[in-house]
């Protein structure tokens, strides 16, 4: 299995893109990149597919009455539907693949769907009982929210019926309805959940670790903090799977 791969970008995130895919191309077995995201145009980057977000899945970001644009990003991932075969392959425009990383697991040739430890966010388990009628499948201290997650266009559809809903656009007017600060998308999270529901055997399970780190007010990283922060993590975090280099919104005083 080759999927393609799906990445949301903002554009305080553009800059780390180059580090991204090269991580992705040199640790994890993938067909062609889609990279998704406001103004294509501004960006070049080598044998990678750009598209318009506006033009992949038009909706008014407004209506989401909580972090428009992180909650808009979320429905992206499922509901863009940029590639060819029924599989593929989400991460975020920060983070770093930093050792290799199957997607089928070389026992049996499942496909593996993976979790990462340590991390337990209600608005998810909230937002995923108002949509599909049930939240918190998962053991405290574990989330699908791996940051690196192989989907099944079939069972995207099917977890659309789940909801209640026949098209993309009734999901997103469903969901701009209920989204507030206590209920909001994790799109991996969602999907795990139904998984685990519907087609527990569909997927091997395995667990990922990860390494967090970013910088507050949306810094747009330069190359030299980039290349920086990717050494450092190396030899601070060897066991981490993934590295993050997130440009968090806010401050912190």
């Amino acid at each position: 299995m080759k999927p393609e791969v799906v990445i949301p970008a903002h554009p305080k995130d553009y800059s780390k893109l180059p580090y991204v895919i090269k991580a992705l191309r040199d640790h994890v077995n993938i067909g062609n990149i889609h990279v998704i995201c406001p103004d294509p145009w501004n960006l070049s980057l080598p044998d990678v597919a750009l598209h318009a977000d506006d033009e992949v899945l038009p909706f008014d970001k407004s209506l989401f009455k909580y972090r428009p644009e992180w909650c808009y990003q979320q429905f992206l991932k499922l509901f863009g539907f940029v590639t060819e075969g029924d599989w593929f392959l989400v991460t975020d425009a920060d983070i770093i693949v930093a050792r290799d990383i199957p997607l089928v697991d070389p026992v049996d040739g499942f496909p593996i769907l993976y979790k990462r430890e340590g991390m337990d966010v209600d608005p998810y388990f909230e937002f995923n009982k108002a949509m599909i009628g049930y939240g918190e499948l998962e053991a405290r201290g574990s989330t699908f929210l791996s940051e690196l997650t192989l989907y099944n266009k079939n069972m995207v559809y099917g977890m659309m019926g789940a909801s209640g809903c026949k098209t993309v656009d009734e999901v997103l007017e469903k969901s701009a309805a209920i989204i507030g600060p206590d209920c909001f998308p994790a799109e991996s999270v969602w999907y795990g959940h139904y998984i685990m529901r519907y087609h527990p055997y569909l997927y091997n399970v395995h667990a990922l670790t990860s390494a967090l780190g970013g910088q507050y007010a949306s810094h747009v990283w330069t190359p030299e903090e980039i290349e920086n922060e990717i050494k450092t993590k190396y030899v601070d975090c060897p066991g981490a799977d993934l590295f993050s280099l997130h440009s968090w919104e806010g401050r912190v005083d």
